[in-house]
C-alpha cells in the first residue's frame, strides 16, 4: 500500500467516523461536551523527494502560488523538502486549537 492509499483510507475513515458522531448528536436541550476541533481540509503537498511518492507538476511549480507557498512555509528544494513540510505542517497543527486533521492528497 502506498503513503497516499493509506492517507486516502485514512481520511475515508476520519469521515466516516465524524459523520456518524454527528448523527447521534443530541437535541439542542441537551448538549453534550464540545466535540473535538477536527480541520477537514488539510492539503498534503509533495515534489517527490526521499521517495515520498508525490508529484507536482511543471505547470504547478510554474504557477504564481507555488514560490508564495514554499516561502510562506519557508521549504527549499533541497532533498527533504517534502519531509519538511510534513514537520511544519504537524509544528502548526500542534500550535493551533485543532484536535485532529484529516488530509486531503
Amino acid at each position: 500500500m502506498t503513503r497516499r492509499q493509506f492517507l486516502m483510507m485514512s481520511a475515508g475513515a476520519g469521515a466516516v467516523a465524524a459523520g456518524s458522531r454527528f448523527l447521534s448528536a443530541q437535541a439542542p436541550s441537551e448538549v453534550a461536551p464540545a466535540a473535538p476541533i477536527i480541520d477537514f481540509h488539510v492539503h498534503l503537498f509533495g515534489v517527490g523527494d526521499g521517495g515520498t511518492g508525490c508529484y507536482i507538476s511543471e505547470q504547478q511549480r510554474r504557477h504564481i502560488t507555488y514560490p508564495f507557498f514554499t516561502r510562506l512555509m519557508r521549504l527549499r528544494e533541497n532533498g527533504r523538502m517534502d519531509e519538511d513540510y510534513v514537520q511544519r505542517l504537524v509544528a502548526m497543527l500542534r500550535a493551533s486549537s485543532v484536535d485532529k486533521a484529516v488530509l486531503l492528497a
